[in-house]
């Protein structure tokens, strides 16, 4: 009787750890472009929506300085402020410009407008606060006390910058003008543009942050 034998030959030791090396070497590299393929997506969404935030805030901004009183009963006053060691500088105004956000608010009038920055507590980033009171006979600047709305969070800085005639700038403005109880009597020296600099902070960075910057020249 005759047997036949089919000998198969297998993997030797060596082999199976050479494939197992060229396995890991593609799936650690497979695996480091996804990570940096999600990091991307992931800052391009937060940029985006950092974007979206800084627009809307700036654009606030814009239209309410745009409408600063120029004549008699115009005032505008900035601070450079320091919170939590981060600028967030703080800036009250009046302009003609006003939100009614309910049925009993006044839709007409000049309006106290102030903008100041506070720490958030949760993350330690910054609020965009902004005032809007409307300038009635009595109100001065010094007891106006409206209601503080959220314009922008998570914010590392925000930046007032005042240029006068001769395009000096500086970190801080206060108006000249004569006044009778609370009466201006003739037009404010106010500045010939303000700029606005609102920075986001990086994740994990201690850099400059990501900055969105706009200017308003003021119609004196």
């Amino acid at each position: 009787m005759n047997f036949s034998y089919s000998k198969k030959a297998g993997f030797t030791l060596i082999e199976l750890l050479f494939a197992i090396f060229i396995f890991s070497i593609v799936l650690s590299i497979v695996y480091g472009a996804y990570r940096s393929t999600f990091h991307i997506i992931q800052g391009s969404e937060l940029t985006l929506n950092e974007s979206h935030k800084a627009r809307a805030a700036l654009e606030r901004m814009t239209e309410d300085l745009t409408a600063t009183v120029t004549g008699p009963g115009g005032y505008l006053q900035g601070a450079e402020q320091d919170v939590a060691g981060n600028r967030g500088d703080s800036l009250t105004f009046i302009s003609s410009t006003h939100i009614a956000l309910n049925k009993k608010d006044v839709l007409t009038g000049d309006a106290i407008i102030q903008y100041t920055a506070k720490i958030d507590e949760t993350d330690n980033t910054l609020q965009l606060m902004r005032a809007d009171t409307v300038k009635r006979p009595g109100t001065s600047i010094e007891n106006s006390n409206g209601t503080k709305y959220l314009l922008c969070r998570g914010l590392k800085e925000v930046r007032l910058t005042y240029f006068n005639d001769n395009g000096e700038e500086s970190t801080e403005w206060n108006t000249e003008s004569n006044r009778e109880g609370d009466e201006t009597l003739e037009a404010p020296e106010l500045p010939a543009m303000v700029s606005i600099e609102l920075i986001f902070p990086l994740a994990g960075s201690d850099d400059n942050g990501s900055a969105f910057k706009t200017a308003v020249a003021l119609n004196r």
